[in-house]
Order: structure tokens, then C-alpha cells, then sequence
């Protein structure tokens, strides 16, 4: 079963809830660590209200903090991360399964790859037993299409988790459908990356021409069922104007029917 869960973002968030609340099926979400610490506790309040739970908590480290910890030389020393460790432990209020980071892999030269590996994973190993503790298992986020050519991000990424050796922590796909060739084969996408791959996100414009279609669904819940473990997808609409919430639910209710969970 390949359970489907719905972005809340930040805007219109309650609206969010309540749209999702009215389906027959949809209950899991992804919600940012920010907003899940802005609108505490009322949002953990209303999601036990409306019978909905959190799936993924995407940046569970801040983006800016993660490339701080990644590229200097705290990461190596016991005490270093303690204040990250105290914030980050607030966000499981809301049980979340699973929460990734970006790691910034692209922000790595060359010339310093060995150095920049080991620190990503000496940050992740310090957090991986916090993480342990606190019920969730983290993952670690790449993204396609690669953001740019001569981009190393995946290599880099299963070099990190090789070097972990941990069955705890994954790869989170983020698929950007809006930079898509026409000729995209999820299949192949998913077999470089099917041992690790723990969560498919799919980003795109609900209104636009990438809007995925159901036959695009078709194929990605049959090569996910083919070759990966991976147990849950995301629905990350672009923000739209709040009269669009309505269609927008109803498109991935029926998407939902497509991966059978």
C-alpha cells in the first residue's frame, strides 16, 4: 500500500485542514517544522480535531542551519549540537513518521568533497540517535530533474548514506514536475534509488500545464510497486488562491485511488 499524503503550507493553512478533513480518504499530511512551531499549539490542537495525522515534516533542520553544522567543524565535537537537538525534539508533538533535511550537497566544491562528506555525516550520525529516541526516521532530500548540469548531488547522497550503513535513513525524492522532459521514465528514476527511497514528493502548479495527469500517477504507483520500498507519496501544490482549494483536494483524492492507499 503506498499511502498519499497533502502539503499544508503556510497559506491558508486552516482551510487546508478543513478541505482535506471533508474527504472520505486523505488523512496524512506534510507540514514545515516552521509552521508546526509558528502555530503551536494550535494547529496540533485542530489536527487532533479533524482525525489527521503528519506524515513528513520536511526541514526539520533549518536549511541555513543544516549548511551551518554541515560545513563547520561543530559536528565533530559531542556537545556542539545540544541547542539543535533541544529545538528539534519540539516538533514531535505531532508524532510525525518521517522528517528530512537538506544538507546542501550542491554547495560542495570538488576540491573539498571528502571533507564536506565526512561532516554531512557526522551531522547526521549525531542526530540519527536523537532521532531514534523521538519515534521518527530521517531522510536525507534530493531532487529531480538535477537542479543543474555536472550537479553530484545523488552520488554524493548515496555516498553519505553508504558511509551511515544505517536502514533508519533513507533518500526523500523531491520531483519537481515543471522541469520534467516529456519523455520521463519514473521507472529508471526509481531503480538508481529503490533500496533507500522512503517518500516521493510531487511539486507542481495546480492550474498550469505540468499539472500531473492521472496517467503520470499510473505510471509512478507502478514503479514504485515494481522496484522500491517506498511506502508514501506527497501532493505539493504550488500556493493557490483559497476558491482553488476545493479542486485541488478533489485531484488528489482521486490520485489517491490510482496508488491504492
Amino acid at each position: 500500500m503506498i499511502e498519499c499524503a497533502v502539503r499544508i503550507g503556510a497559506a491558508n493553512w486552516k482551510a487546508w485542514l478543513r478541505h482535506v478533513a471533508d474527504t472520505r480518504a486523505l488523512r496524512a499530511l506534510e507540514v514545515s517544522a516552521e509552521l508546526l512551531e509558528a502555530e503551536y499549539p494550535v494547529i496540533h490542537d485542530l489536527l487532533e480535531k479533524l482525525g489527521l495525522s503528519v506524515l513528513h515534516v520536511p526541514d526539520v533542520v533549518p536549511p541555513n542551519v543544516g549548511r551551518f553544522f554541515a560545513e563547520s567543524p561543530f559536528p565533530d565535537f559531542p556537545g556542539a549540537l545540544q541547542s539543535l537537538r533541544r529545538g528539534m525534539s519540539r516538533h514531535w508533538r505531532c508524532e510525525a513518521r518521517v522528517v528530512s533535511i537538506d544538507l546542501a550537497l550542491d554547495r560542495m566544491e570538488l576540491s573539498g568533497v571528502e571533507e564536506g562528506l565526512r561532516r554531512r555525516v557526522a551531522l547526521l550520525r549525531s542526530l540519527l540517535t536523537d532521532m531514534e529516541d523521538l519515534g521518527v526516521a530521517p531522510g536525507l532530500r534530493v531532487r529531480l530533474p538535477r537542479p543543474f548540469p555536472g550537479s553530484h548531488a545523488w552520488e554524493w547522497a548515496g555516498n553519505i548514506l553508504h558511509e551511515l550503513g544505517s536502514e533508519r535513513c533513507s533518500l526523500v525524492l523531491d520531483m519537481v514536475l515543471g522541469d520534467v522532459e516529456a519523455d520521463f521514465d519514473p521507472n529508471e528514476a526509481i531503480r538508481s534509488c529503490a533500496s533507500h527511497l522512503s517518500l516521493v514528493r510531487f511539486f507542481y502548479r495546480p492550474n498550469k500545464e505540468d499539472r500531473p495527469t492521472d496517467a503520470m500517477h499510473a505510471a509512478w504507483a507502478e514503479a514504485l510497486r515494481s522496484y522500491s520500498t517506498a511506502s508514501a507519496v506527497v501532493f505539493y501544490p504550488a500556493p493557490c488562491r483559497r476558491e482553488q482549494l476545493a479542486a485541488a483536494v478533489r485531484d488528489m483524492e482521486r490520485w489517491r485511488e490510482i496508488y491504492g492507499g
